[in-house]
């Protein structure tokens, strides 16, 4: 079954107050992304209503105001018209026209009843607000708990969704960083196969992706630092719950041609709680300074012209 979206999701809730409560109206706003203002995100009721408010934008300032004029039942707030000093329809979007009635229980046209949408940490999403109960008196406390329950429901949509969202970009921002990184990178899994690699991993064994990934990066290493390789990854996945760094290890690969290049490689847990043994496997290109040691060796143990020892390799020996 299909996950529900978030707009879905409070559609649904605006809905079930309609079809379950005894409202004919069900509005849900969220707090915009520039937490100036709230946006209706679900509306449930007369066509004209929806016309009207659906995705219209109001300021903060005027919910402040609107709360600050009502009064609490419990977890939601009450405007009651004959109590507040302010007038109603200089704050509120949309007024039913309803029959007015004397008796005090009755639902006046300028009664508004409203539950604030929090996050657990007190933080506020939105607002759920209800309008013209069927029966035209003001609800009962049966009718109140059940609205209690579904902002609760409503905020934890919101929180979802938010936390979602947040994930995704978190992960785009991270395989940003990972594609475009310079530095050799590569994800590592639990039976220490390559789950993913950047293009600079690929680039530094000579091979494409599809060639790295599922394989062991112990089938690229030469075979006398396969040990050395070895016991590394044992060590950091063992140690797979410290944010620590394992290595660094100075190792040779084996391009394709036969050809060898040097890397420092260091190893670190990702420390995610979802995939506790992805490994994160990093290159450091040591190859130039491999070779020119090599180099300067070979120069001082031995004759520029003939290649044989020199003086100081026989005094060595």
């Amino acid at each position: 079954m299909p996950e529900l979206n978030l707009t879905e999701t409070l559609q649904l809730v605006a809905d079930t107050i309609v079809e379950s409560l005894g409202f004919d109206a069900a509005v849900i706003n969220l707090i915009d992304d520039d937490s100036q203002s709230m946006v209706v995100a679900a509306v449930c009721g007369p066509a004209d209503l929806r016309a009207k408010l659906l995705n219209r934008r109001q300021g903060l300032k005027g919910w402040a105001e609107l709360l600050a004029a009502s009064e609490p039942w419990g977890r939601l707030r009450f405007l009651d018209h004959a109590k507040s000093a302010v007038d109603p329809t200089d704050l509120m979007s949309w007024i039913p026209d309803i029959p007015i009635s004397d008796d005090p229980n009755a639902w006046h046209p300028e009664d508004a009843l409203f539950a604030p949408l929090e996050a657990a940490d007190g933080r506020q999403l939105g607002m759920m607000s209800v309008d013209v109960p069927r029966d035209g008196l003001r609800p009962d406390t049966s009718t109140r708990h059940a609205l209690e329950a579904l902002a609760v429901t409503a905020s934890l949509a919101i929180q979802h969704a938010t936390l979602a969202a947040e994930t995704r970009r978190a992960g785009a921002r991270f395989q940003a960083v990972f594609d475009s990184s310079p530095i050799p990178v590569g994800l590592l899994g639990a039976e220490r196969r390559f789950l993913a690699v950047n293009d600079a991993y690929c680039q530094f064994l000579g091979r494409s992706r599809p060639e790295v990934l599922g394989h062991d990066p112990l089938e690229f290493t030469h075979q006398d630092d396969v040990h050395a390789a070895a016991a590394m990854s044992t060590a950091v996945r063992s140690n797979a719950g410290e944010a620590a760094h394992t290595g660094p290890v100075e190792k040779r690969y084996v391009l394709p041609d036969g050809s060898t290049v040097w890397a420092r490689l260091h190893l670190a847990p990702l420390l995610s709680p979802d995939e506790p043994e992805v490994v994160i496997a990093q290159l450091e290109d040591i190859t130039d300074r491999k070779r020119a040691e090599s180099r300067l060796v070979q120069q001082a143990h031995y004759d520029t012209l003939t290649d044989l020892p020199n003086r100081a390799h026989s005094m060595r020996r």
